[in-house]
């Protein structure tokens, strides 16, 4: 690959620099460069790239990638020599993310240097046991709290030889599980590090300063009455005094309730746009009561900005009304499925429905974070698992939609895994308010929704679509509808005579037993279209009830709903709306609230 000298020594306002190996700088203006990335270190550069970082004394993000392809160890020696030298000189760094590297000795050995230094990534990087100890024993002299996130690292034994199967499993981004030992030794220092995600490939973990504090005296001495009164002085925690508290007053103490209480209190008040903090501890450290810590679920506003300040509590941030594509997936899944594929599906889900009106009143009193139960012939197996892959079976299960899965609220135990001999399935999701579509009734008129004048053809009435609203100079507020809509053949005929016409009628809304008066057509004018101008025939509606609030349209399901249609009787239920009421036995969903509609 041909490479093409740069200079950027005149480059004085150069603050961002992204390099990779088409390009050689021969030199650089590194007095106001804040962020330098680049890929890949070879031996024929690493030294000028080095030379560059040694210089930039404004550096606060550093990105490099080393060569995965070297197997040379003095090359990974030479690499891992010249970001020991560097570092310590770079005050003003606070993100550092290495990638590929084959680190031969631990590179924070002046953690106090690191004045600045908040963030940690190592992607596909290979290191002794022993060199990982002596990252992490250095962690906890940085002045500072420090985030560190490890994916697809291979930890070797020590003087164990790096192998091509071991290369391997890098390129892949995959590691071994020699990396169990890396997180052992973290959890074997759980006063120091507080491991906050763990999946097979991937793990992170903060250090924390330790030391003596109001709320660490009290948790020791584990004294009720001095923690009530630090309650009372609204004095916060931190999130490793938290978990110590969840180990000696218990998950489910009155005390651990009054501390989230009041974190969740105190992170609320971080941003207008957190609409709730919900003290929660994840599923997976149910297995191990030992390392049960205290995640907080901040749910924002819609399209609104991640938080940022976090107080480094551990959180779980979650936007309203977004939910994973999980239950998305189910409920396709069973709109494609073929009931009659499993026998007697009617009965097997009338015994569901029967189970789910039995269990309903205890299941929502005891978990605050259910929203719905459904019958439900598939079940999701495997979503977002590193252990499996997900799939959706044929399998009779109980659907029990969560606000946040994963997540199980303080003072709450996780679901059953079968309720009555059905076996569970929780998924995210929650129900509405149902604001109605176009042919429901509507207290103030929408643009969309489904009139009509009492025309009939035969036994059935026609029925159209209300459109935009106007003031109009002599009738005041008015509605427009295709002339069509509220016009017999013979009435229309005389309207096509005559252009325009005031021939009262009484227009109605919605199209069914429902429906009530809320106008009259005033006037209708009709013009023939040509070749060059277009045609119309428009009826004008004086509102003289129901009058609307604002330009917005009703809810749609389908295209039958949006456009003009017939109705010889009351309209079929719309799909994913409710009228059902908790407790009655033929009901086949249970919700908090009623007039509803899935939200998923």
């Amino acid at each position: 690959m041909k490479q093409h000298d740069v200079n950027l020594s005149k480059h004085q306002q150069l603050q961002y620099l992204y390099l990779d190996n088409t390009v050689s700088v021969i030199d650089a203006d590194t007095t106001k460069i804040e962020i330098f990335i680049f890929g890949t270190l070879k031996n024929s550069n690493y030294e000028k790239i080095f030379d560059i970082i040694r210089k930039s004394n404004k550096l606060k993000e550093l990105e490099l990638y080393a060569d995965d392809n070297n197997k040379s160890q003095s090359y990974h020696t030479n690499i891992t020599k010249s970001l020991v030298t560097v570092l310590p000189l770079l005050h003003n760094l606070s993100e550092l993310e290495l990638q590929c590297c084959r680190l031969t000795d631990n590179i924070i050995q002046l953690p106090l240097e690191m004045k600045s230094l908040k963030n940690i990534k190592l992607d596909r990087e290979i290191m002794s046991l022993t060199t990982w100890q002596k990252f992490v024993d250095s962690l906890p002299h940085i002045p500072h709290t420090v985030d560190v996130d490890v994916r697809f690292c291979n930890i070797t034994g020590d003087g164990e030889e790096i192998n091509d199967d071991m290369l391997t499993l890098v390129s892949q981004g995959r590691r071994r599980e020699k990396g169990n030992d890396a997180i052992q030794y973290l959890r074997d220092q759980e006063h120091l590090f507080h491991v906050k995600d763990q999946t097979s490939d991937h793990f992170s973990f903060i250090n924390e300063e330790e030391k003596s504090s109001e709320w660490d005296r009290c948790i020791t001495s584990g004294s009720e009455t001095a923690a009530k009164i630090l309650i009372d002085r609204e004095i916060l925690p931190s999130q490793r005094e938290l978990r110590k508290a969840c180990r000696v007053f218990g998950v489910d103490s009155h005390i651990l309730s009054k501390m989230c209480s009041m974190i969740s209190k105190h992170i609320r008040k971080k941003s207008e746009n957190v609409i709730d903090v919900l003290p929660s501890y994840q599923i997976d450290h149910v297995l191990s009561s030992r390392y049960v810590s205290i995640v907080f679920v901040v749910v924002l506003k819609k399209n609104s900005r991640r938080l940022v300040s976090r107080d480094n509590y551990e959180c779980y941030i979650k936007w309203e009304n977004a939910y994973s594509s999980e239950g998305k997936l189910v409920a396709v899944k069973e709109m494609e499925f073929d009931t009659s594929d499993i026998q007697s599906s009617d009965a097997v889900l009338e015994n569901i429905r029967k189970c789910v009106n039995k269990n309903a009143d205890d299941l929502l009193q005891k978990h605050s974070n259910l929203n719905v139960i459904l019958p439900s012939l598939m079940k999701s197996v495997g979503y977002m698992s590193d252990k499996q892959e997900h799939e959706i079976k044929i399998k009779p299960c109980i659907a029990l939609y969560v606000s946040v899965k994963g997540y199980i609220p303080l003072n709450e135990t996780p679901f059953e895994k079968e309720i009555d001999g059905f076996p569970t399935d929780v998924l995210e999701g929650e129900f509405e308010p149902f604001i109605g579509g176009p042919n429901h009734y509507h207290e103030h008129l929408k643009m969309g929704v489904a009139i009509h004048a009492n025309v009939s053809i035969g036994d059935k009435i026609l029925g159209g679509t209300l459109g935009g609203f106007i003031n109009h100079s002599v009738h005041g507020l008015c509605g427009i509808t295709s002339a069509h809509v509220v016009y017999d053949s013979a009435e229309l005929a005389r309207v096509k005579n005559a252009k325009e016409l005031s021939l009262i009628k009484t227009v109605y809304q919605p199209i069914n037993e429902c429906m009530s008066a809320f106008g009259e057509v005033v006037l209708a004018i009709y013009n023939e279209g040509t070749e060059s101008e277009s045609g119309m025939e428009v009826a004008l509606i004086s509102i003289k009830d129901r009058q609307p609030k604002d330009g917005s349209f009703p809810e749609a399901l389908n295209e039958l709903e949006a456009g003009e249609h017939f109705f010889s009787s009351p309209e079929p239920k719309a799909q994913g709306e409710l009228l059902v009421s908790k407790g009655d036995t033929t009901a086949s969903v249970v919700m908090r609230q009623h007039s509803h509609r899935l939200l998923l």
